[in-house]
């Protein structure tokens, strides 16, 4: 990541969140990487969506988007990112130096959208980590077995809840369990998939 072709985008990354690459590896190569991989999907014409080449796109901008969020860059992350890839690329790849105002149009259009999906469903997944927690483990029982702490169990009606009520996207959940630690039920994917069926054939009906 300290190539000619990245360094640059690292070094941005640095500059815009006032963190070090050395302190903050994982979360700028994620970034690096995602932000160029999606502007070439765009420099091709992708835009995202919740199908083909366009989930692709929009998994990758959206993961960029949470890691930077971790460095407390909350806005213009394309702004900022997306015209230091087209210059990197823009002699050898005259197409992208043609699409930058477009790229960049349809980016940070997807940034501003999810920004907003991203705080509020943030903020009910600790809600509901919260309530799973206490729920399982009460007072009593800690006090009597304190081995018996752990983190939260999160089931398929929460990721659920969280996807179909605050437009959080299961994979997001499921990656925000990963990062804390949390535990995901057995029979999660099994319960989410069930709600969703019901929940479209209440849409037909």
């Amino acid at each position: 990541f300290k190539i000619s072709v990245l360094k640059p985008i690292i070094d941005a990354l640095e500059t815009l969140s006032g963190k070090t690459y050395e302190s903050h590896t994982e979360s700028m190569r994620v970034i690096a990487d995602h932000m160029r991989a999606a502007v070439f999907l765009a420099v091709d014409g992708v835009v995202p969506s919740n199908t083909a080449q366009g989930y692709v796109m929009r998994r990758l901008m959206r993961r960029a988007i949470r890691f930077a969020f971790d460095l407390g860059v909350e806005q213009d992350l394309c702004e900022k990112i997306v015209p230091v890839v087209c210059e990197l690329y823009r002699s050898d790849y005259p197409e992208v130096a043609e699409s930058e105002e477009k790229v960049l149009e349809v980016m940070k259009r997807e940034e501003t959208a999810f920004r907003k999906t991203l705080r509020r469903g943030l903020q009910h997944f600790e809600k509901i980590a919260t309530v799973r927690f206490s729920e399982e483990f009460n007072a009593d029982s800690l006090q009597s077995d304190p081995a018996r702490i752990e983190k939260p169990r999160l089931t398929g009606e929460d990721l659920f809840l969280l996807h179909d009520t605050y437009g959080f996207p299961l994979e997001l959940s499921k990656e925000e369990a990963y990062r804390r630690d949390y535990r995901i039920a057995i029979n999660a994917d099994q319960e989410f998939d069930q709600l969703m069926d019901e929940q479209r054939e209440r849409s037909r009906t």
